[in-house]
């Protein structure tokens, strides 16, 4: 036997995982779920933290949970736009490429498609970072002409600069 003997008994650990789930400190709201719903820890087979003989105030915890909540969103909200930077701008008449976010399943390789295609004339500005941009006069990419919406995010100057 080894160290999958006790697969065929999972279900009499249930009650463990699930004391290790409500009892341990969540990050984003500073506690325990036992704590958040019932005013204070479970910390093994239905015991209680010690001070469990005190009347515990359920909305003073709650509240100091949204206040660790906050935090911790904030924190997390710096974190993430410390690697973003803004998106290019762009105006009516700008030539873009645009990027190819799905293709045909055909069964070849995708290592050696083209990442990109255009060029394409922004139409108009919608805002929010979102662009119309339809074909340019002339192109004969297909029988019908192209026309959109595209987030910055998914696109690039046609002639690329940094």
């Amino acid at each position: 036997m080894g160290a999958y003997e006790n697969d065929k008994t999972w279900d009499e650990n249930i009650s463990n995982i699930q004391l290790g789930l409500n009892g341990t400190v969540n990050q984003a709201i500073g506690v325990a779920p036992s704590e958040a719903l019932m005013g204070y820890r479970v910390i093994s087979q239905g015991m209680l933290e010690p001070d469990d003989r005190e009347v515990v105030d359920v909305t003073e915890v709650r509240a100091r949970m949204e206040r660790h909540n906050d935090h911790y969103q904030a924190e997390q909200k710096q974190r993430f736009d410390s690697k973003r930077k803004p998106g290019h701008l762009y105006s009516e008449g700008d030539l873009v490429l645009i990027k190819i976010t799905s293709t045909p399943a055909t069964g070849a390789s995708h290592k050696l498609l083209p990442k990109w295609r255009g060029p394409f004339r922004i139409t108009k500005v919608l805002g929010n970072d979102r662009y119309e941009v339809a074909d340019i006069p002339g192109s004969c990419r297909s029988r019908l002409r192209y026309s959109g919406v595209a987030g910055v995010d998914n696109m690039r100057p046609w002639i690329y600069c940094e």
